[in-house]
């Protein structure tokens, strides 16, 4: 009986998962889709609650929280571990008293709870490495049903308009599939570098899901990936190495990896601008006035998702001043944070966040094998993606991550040899 509870469980970690990655199309109602009248090819339909999704949630979200009932010295425990972390969390629901739609915000911070909450269950529950294999598993079948789905459906599955031909698969858009693929193929190889008994699967997973993102044809996805692939060999030399001239670099590769970024997911644009005003797709634009739009309410911000919302508020001013790049996020998440919650919220993400990346490193040099390289390079994953896109809580399976795999490193003893 217990086995099969056990399984029973697993299964629903690996579902959860997927479901925190939000692939909503094929769940999606068309009369609950609504698509805003934005300019740029960058920007996500609207899903509101159609049934599906709102039976998905409550059972994700009922389902933890019964767990969580039956851990809850253990996941307390944990929390009490993570003050900062527990204190920037807070400020999603909370921020409901300052935000100009504060029911929005209420509802989609306790959400946003709730996909923290599963992930602490995670580290609860699990060591590291099993978090590992049940990640792979989920990202398999991600890439699987993503593929099957445009297969059997290419109207909805592949991209029309500017971006036609690439694949979205099941999701809005081709940039969050790509993305999802990059984690879906890094964690491939992660798994396949540890295991034995699956490593043939789990190398074709990895190749699975690099066609993906060729498929998508996101340029800073596949440099992204590129680039983690390149880190990973060096990651593990920091093993056996104490000095300086090896971290800095590689802090100066990921920096250069960030810059590239940035010029590769804006290439045409720069080539069509040459010789005029260069503001690489408006950006910088964007940038210049999201940070005096910061410094109007630069404590606690405008509160969770209470900045965007198009023509009303202090979001039409971004558009104006941007003239007609009709952003629906600040392309950088590091922004969209202080946007949110201010400089409150953005110096406790940046403490949470270096804190976790110290953590990472003496992790890395304590675990031998690749369940030690998982939070440094999940790390890595987090910076890159959100120098040019805003990612860090959308989708959801950021946090859940986020918060089982730093919650792992922090409270999960390690078996140190003498030597």
């Amino acid at each position: 009986m217990n086995k099969i509870l056990n399984r029973l469980e697993k299964i629903f970690y690996i579902l959860g998962i997927i479901y925190f990655t939000e692939p909503f199309i094929p769940f999606a109602s068309f009369t609950t889709v609504t698509i805003r009248p934005y300019s740029t090819a960058d920007v996500l339909p609207v899903v509101d609650d159609s049934r599906p999704l709102l039976i998905m949630r409550l059972c994700v979200l009922g389902i933890t929280l019964l767990l969580t009932c039956f851990r809850f010295e253990r996941i307390t425990y944990l929390v009490l571990k993570r003050k900062f972390f527990l204190a920037l969390i807070a400020l999603y629901p909370l921020s409901f008293l300052w935000s100009a739609i504060p029911n929005v915000t209420l509802q989609k911070g306790v959400v946003l709870l709730g996909s923290v909450l599963f992930g602490l269950n995670l580290a609860a529950r699990y060591t590291l490495r099993e978090q590992l294999f049940i990640l792979a598993w989920a990202m398999g079948l991600l890439a699987t049903s993503n593929f099957l789905f445009t297969l059997a459906v290419p109207s909805a599955g592949i991209e029309s308009g500017e971006h036609a031909g690439a694949w979205r698969g099941m999701f809005f858009q081709k940039n969050p599939l790509a993305r999802m693929m990059v984690l879906s193929a890094i964690t491939m190889l992660l798994a396949a570098l540890e295991s034995r008994k699956y490593r043939n699967i789990l190398w074709f997973g990895l190749g699975f899901s690099f066609l993906l993102i060729l498929l998508s044809t996101s340029k800073s996805s596949l440099l992204v990936f590129l680039t983690l692939l390149v880190l990973i060999p060096l990651f593990r030399s920091l093993r056996w190495s104490n000095g300086l001239v090896l971290p800095l670099f590689i802090i100066l590769l990921i920096v250069s990896s960030g810059v590239a970024i940035y010029f590769v997911g804006n290439l045409e644009t720069i080539v069509d601008l040459l010789g005029k005003d260069i503001t690489l797709t408006g950006r910088t634009d964007i940038w210049g006035v999201v940070i005096q739009k910061i410094m109007k309410h630069p404590w606690f911000g405008y509160g969770y998702m209470g900045f965007w919302l198009g023509m009303e508020g202090d979001s039409a001013d971004v558009w104006y001043e941007t003239r007609g790049f009709l952003a629906p996020n600040a392309h950088n998440g590091f922004l969209d944070i202080g946007l949110q919650f201010g400089f409150i919220g953005l110096f406790l993400f940046l403490l949470t966040y270096s804190k976790n990346c110290l953590r990472a490193v003496n992790w890395l040099r304590l675990k031998p094998t690749s369940e030690g390289l998982l939070p440094v390079v999940y790390l890595t994953y987090i910076l890159l993606f959100n120098i040019t896109e805003s990612t860090i809580d959308n989708p959801p399976i950021i946090w859940v991550l986020y918060s089982s795999i730093t919650t792992s490193i922090l409270t999960e003893p390690i078996l140190v040899k003498d030597s």
